[in-house]
């Protein structure tokens, strides 16, 4: 539903996706993918420890097993930048939040750095 003004009065006007994609174009879209995707939907979920299984710098992307047993999760390197950092080193333990992502389970947000292999910090 939109609302709209015609000679300053307000009605409700109710659109099918054909005719709202002309009217609104990318924004509508981008506006729908932020909502389903949005940061705030990823940070749900309580501390998670995780082994990294492996992280590559120039793909921008790698996993994480969590040590309770659950299905690896995607780590982008967003996450890392986020926390100060530029890459983890293969076994590096962490701690860190797992959501629900647009392919699977996904780090949204690294917590800390328990084990061996930590990264240098971004300069």
């Amino acid at each position: 539903m939109v609302w709209g003004a015609d000679a300053g009065s307000m009605r409700r006007r109710s659109y099918d996706n054909a005719t709202a994609r002309r009217r609104f174009g990318r924004r509508l879209i981008l506006l729908a993918r932020f909502n389903q995707h949005g940061g705030s939907s990823f940070d749900e979920g309580s501390p998670v420890r995780a082994q990294v299984k492996w992280f590559n710098v120039t793909k921008g992307f790698g996993f994480v097993a969590p040590v309770d047993g659950t299905p690896d999760a995607f780590l982008h390197v967003s996450v890392l930048s986020r926390a100060g950092l530029q890459e983890l080193s293969d076994g590096t333990e962490i701690l860190c939040v797992i959501g629900a992502g647009p392919k699977g389970p996904q780090v949204s947000r690294l917590i800390e750095v328990l084990g061996e292999g930590a990264p240098q910090p971004q300069r």
